[in-house]
């Protein structure tokens, strides 16, 4: 099997009793992310972002599987302390319609924008102060490393994998994390973590090359025994 963080290669081991394993990343295209990233004044002028906002923002399916709901239950906190704070949503789902009510039910609706799907999400990146991540399954999170290659703050659910950390400028989250402590977290401009992966693994041409050598590498031993 060939999995694509050590996580989910044990729950396969589990479910499926397999013993060897190879792990190949997520690839994602580093250097074609970088030609698409904006200074922060040019992205706030597309988006349309005053230059004193509070940007936090999340980048996702409009599912359950990605608890947006709690980020906006979060943000209401926030707002309590930054007046100022804006959450932009980008995606589409199924979830779109409960989400909307809620921000209605908090009366944030002038606060909280949802922007559908982008097909360039590298500036929603350069423009944002901050992201969040809540989702409650996340096998690997391709937003959170876009972003991190833009430089931006994440705040992430324990869902998410740890391999999935490429700079210091992420803040994992307990399980039992309240609305409070999700607030707290993205109102936190001096967290300091601790990389937990290269982002080279990560880039799309390593993991491509990785993928042809463990083709080769198998197809040589399916061989041998053929012979």
């Amino acid at each position: 099997p060939v999995c694509i963080t050590k996580e989910q290669a044990l729950i396969g081991q589990k479910c499926f009793g397999f013993k060897d394993y190879e792990v190949v990343k997520n690839g994602i295209d580093v250097q074609n992310i970088k030609e698409k990233m904006v200074s922060k004044d040019k992205a706030r002028e597309l988006y349309n972002i005053p230059n004193d906002a509070y940007v936090i923002i999340g980048v996702g399916r409009l599912s359950d599987q990605k608890n947006f709901g709690l980020l906006i239950d979060a943000f209401n906190i926030v707002l309590k302390q930054r007046p100022n704070a804006l959450l932009i949503i980008a995606g589409k789902g199924p979830e779109l319609a409960n989400l909307q009510k809620k921000t209605k039910k908090f009366k944030i609706e002038d606060k909280v924008r949802f922007i559908g799907s982008q097909d360039n999400i590298v500036p929603l990146y350069c423009a944002a102060d901050i992201m969040g991540i809540p989702s409650i399954k996340e096998p690997c999170s391709l937003v959170l490393l876009e972003s991190q290659v833009c430089g931006l703050r994440n705040v992430i659910s324990s869902a998410v994998p740890d391999e999935s950390i490429i700079t210091d400028k992420v803040k994992k989250m307990l399980p039992n994390a309240t609305n409070e402590d999700w607030a707290n977290a993205l109102l936190d401009q001096s967290y300091n973590g601790k990389a937990v992966c290269n982002m080279s693994e990560n880039e799309v041409h390593f993991v491509s090359q990785r993928m042809k050598d463990l083709y080769i590498k198998y197809w040589k031993k399916y061989k041998n025994k053929e012979n």
